[in-house]
């Protein structure tokens, strides 16, 4: 049963695909004589009718053949779009290449590359910057020194900044990795050139689980009874943008303590059926678990609200008699991982 109406992308995306096989040619041939803005109304007016937030670019790639990008801005609604126009691609022919993302620019390209931004003329290679990782988020956090920010105000330094990661990374690795980052006045004396970066990230995807549980504690908005919270603070929302449903498996105490809690006999039971529930919703991304005011509460992003059913008969099957409610609502941006999620607990005067 579907309880969310959405707007299929299917037929635009395959009247974009047909198009693009007629179209291709003239684009390819725009580009080698620099004239491509003729075409743009032509491309965009396809590309909106796949979704109307999605953005487009075209070029010649520095590896040699083209590439054509989609773009979200942000919008992880887009995002899952463009991912299911990225797989109706035609196959690789080595003349186009298909992204949905920027891709990072080879490394000896940007040592001797010179981007123009914010009316100056920068060399890549000239970036300088300090890591302090998050082993808890699985990412850097980077603050990152140009010459160039001498001049620059606040605002134009932080853009800039990104523009240096995402040739360096590329912007999905951006998402995946990157953490805070902020702008320094100097260098210092053990910064890093920013082409060392992608080494450093690759160090960590090497030991990243993407399962890294934080706890916090505090107590009820509704009760005013104590709660404990886990969170999942390595998810990697870049990696898991078509699980949009969220699912919330409240499972009410057969007997609860005076606060709300449980009692120790019957945590066993509830962490197997944990475990049940999960084996039941394969892929789901672990968002973390809420325990007090007479419940245990599991959240979980999955990708179709078909998975409520399976969730509510594991969870009796694995605890009879218990009364157990799932309920399902769409949030493609994961605010409730990124916000709303600690607004279960009373806010601190």
């Amino acid at each position: 049963m579907r309880l969310f109406g959405r707007n299929d992308p299917s037929a635009g995306i395959s009247a974009f695909w047909q198009w693009w096989a007629r179209a291709q040619s003239r684009i390819r041939q725009n580009l080698d004589d620099d004239t491509g803005r003729s075409l743009a109304g032509e491309i965009a007016g396809r590309v909106k009718g796949i979704h109307r937030d999605l953005g487009w670019e075209a070029g010649k790639s520095p590896g040699g053949g083209y590439v054509f990008s989609l773009s979200c801005a942000g919008n992880w609604g887009a995002r899952k779009v463009a991912a299911q126009w990225l797989r109706a691609a035609p196959a690789q022919d080595g003349v186009w290449r298909y992204t949905i993302a920027r891709g990072a620019l080879p490394l000896d390209y940007l040592a001797e590359t010179t981007l123009q931004a914010a009316g100056s003329n920068l060399k890549v290679a000239d970036c300088r910057l300090k890591i302090v990782k998050d082993e808890s988020r699985e990412r850097l956090d980077l603050s990152l020194w140009h010459p160039v920010f001498d001049r620059l105000p606040a605002d134009a330094r932080i853009e800039l900044a990104f523009l240096l990661l995402d040739a360096v990374l590329g912007e999905e690795d951006v998402e995946r990795w990157v953490g805070a980052v902020e702008c320094s006045d100097s260098a210092g004396e053990d910064a890093l050139p920013i082409l060392q970066l992608p080494r450093e990230i690759a160090s960590m995807a090497a030991t990243a689980t993407g399962d890294r549980f934080a706890l916090y504690s505090g107590v009820s908005a509704r009760t005013n009874n104590p709660l404990i919270l886990v969170v999942n603070s390595a998810l990697k929302h870049i990696d898991d943008v078509e699980k949009d449903v969220l699912l919330t498996i409240e499972i009410r105490l057969l007997t609860a303590g005076a606060q709300g809690m449980p009692m120790q006999e019957e945590l066993a039971a509830l962490e197997t059926a944990e475990s049940d529930i999960d084996a039941a919703l394969p892929g789901a991304a672990v968002v973390g678990n809420l325990m007090g005011d007479g419940a245990r509460v599991l959240y979980r992003y999955v990708v179709s609200e078909d998975c409520i059913s399976s969730a509510r008969d594991s969870a009796k099957i694995a605890l009879p008699g218990r009364r157990v409610s799932v309920a399902a609502r769409r949030d493609p941006d994961w605010n409730w991982h990124g916000r709303e999620i600690y607004n279960v607990f009373a806010k601190q005067r």
